[in-house]
C-alpha cells in the first residue's frame, strides 16, 4: 500500500470509500468497514496519512489470519 499525499479531513469519507472500493483481498466483514473504522478514529495521529491507514489494514489483516487459525484448531 502506498500513499502519496494526505486525506483531505474535510471530505475524508468520501476519499476512503474511493481508497477502500479500489483495495483487494481486504476480507471486510461489511461493505464500508474500512472506512468506517477510518471515521470512529478521525482525531487519531496518522488518520491524514497512510499510517492509520495501513495500521487499520493491517488490524484487519492480523483479524483474517486470527479467524483463519481458530477454525483451524
Amino acid at each position: 500500500v502506498e500513499m502519496d499525499g494526505e486525506i483531505d479531513m474535510d471530505n475524508m469519507e468520501a476519499q476512503l470509500k474511493m481508497i477502500e472500493e479500489n483495495m483487494e483481498g481486504l476480507n471486510a466483514k461489511s461493505k464500508g468497514e474500512l472506512t468506517e473504522a477510518m471515521l470512529k478514529l478521525k482525531s487519531s495521529p496518522g488518520s491524514q496519512n497512510g499510517t492509520g491507514l495501513l495500521q487499520t489494514v493491517i488490524a484487519m489483516k492480523v483479524r483474517e489470519i486470527y479467524e483463519k487459525l481458530s477454525a483451524w484448531r
